[in-house]
């Protein structure tokens, strides 16, 4: 018979929990996110608003398609959001003129005037988030977790396209 191992106990899972990468990864989101709603109140900006303002400042005209992949949300959600941009008058929408099905999204100029707000706060938050980090831990810690981003969207690539079993 084999090693077997002994069960964990009920603090040793909830340790693994509390302490886990996944975990922390959470609810460090969870905290940035409450931080920046409750600052951001000002701009009566969402936080999801504030990202398409973000994305779509650094790729102007991006296909709606393009532009919910990259917030990781889907087309009905990036639908809903854009649709309440509008009638805020942070983002316009035209038909693509190579294919019709295609929606690009562009910042109008209230929009761009948020930009320096929106940064602004993303450096106050950075800031109160690391104030007992040093600075060198963290572009550390931002280059490990892009490399987790990257080995993860490498892992749902594998997921989506298991390779045939070799004989």
């Amino acid at each position: 018979m084999g090693d077997t191992k002994p069960m964990p106990t009920g603090d040793e899972i909830q340790a693994q929990f509390e302490d886990g990468l996944g975990f922390l990864v959470h609810d460090v989101a969870r905290a940035f996110t409450a931080v920046y709603t409750e600052l951001a109140k000002p701009l009566c900006l969402t936080g999801p608003q504030a990202r398409v303002v973000a994305h779509v400042a650094r790729d102007p005209g991006i296909s709606q398609k393009d532009l919910a992949a990259a917030m990781s949300v889907g087309t009905m959600s990036i639908t809903g959001i854009l649709d309440r941009m509008e009638e805020k008058d942070l983002v316009r929408r035209s038909v693509d003129p190579a294919d019709r099905r295609v929606r690009r999204v562009f910042l109008t100029p209230n929009a761009q005037d948020l930009l320096v707000s929106i940064s602004e706060l993303s450096g106050v938050i950075l800031e109160a988030a690391t104030q007992s980090i040093s600075d060198s831990d963290v572009e550390r810690l931002i280059a490990m977790l892009r490399a987790i981003k990257c080995d993860l969207a490498g892992f749902i690539d594998q997921l989506g396209n298991p390779k045939e079993p070799e004989t």
